[in-house]
């Protein structure tokens, strides 16, 4: 049997970013982190490098992933209404054991990790 096609209404009203409640001892309770959207996804992923042309006309590719885990919970750490709770500067000086169990717990939701990689593949 052919699976359902989908109309544009149905996908667009699709909830389709998954929740999930992380416990931040560190912090005294849990938090809700949420899969990013693709555009989330995309400038997030975007902004972990640099990518300038050097004096010869070449391509240079820097890494940027000094505040990576800290810029992806900004994103992905939400407000029961699924906005933002905290800025990148204010969990800066937050417990890096803390961020990172976030953060591990958004790229997860969102795919990005290496096992959400290697399923989508087939792996």
């Amino acid at each position: 049997m052919a699976p359902k096609l989908l109309t544009k209404k149905e996908v667009l009203a699709a909830d389709d970013r998954a929740t999930e409640i992380v416990e931040v001892p560190e912090w005294g309770g849990a938090v809700r982190v949420q899969a990013l959207d693709a555009w989330q996804q995309s400038k997030y992923e975007q902004s972990l490098f640099d990518t300038r042309l050097d004096e010869r006309g070449k391509v240079q590719v820097t890494s940027r992933r000094e505040g990576e885990n800290v810029r992806l919970a900004a994103l992905g750490i939400v407000e029961e209404d699924g906005k933002p709770m905290f800025t990148e500067a204010e969990l800066r000086t937050k417990s890096a054991a803390a961020v990172n169990r976030c953060a591990a717990a958004i790229r997860r939701l969102s795919g990005m990790d290496t096992a959400s990689k290697e399923k989508a593949a087939g792996n």
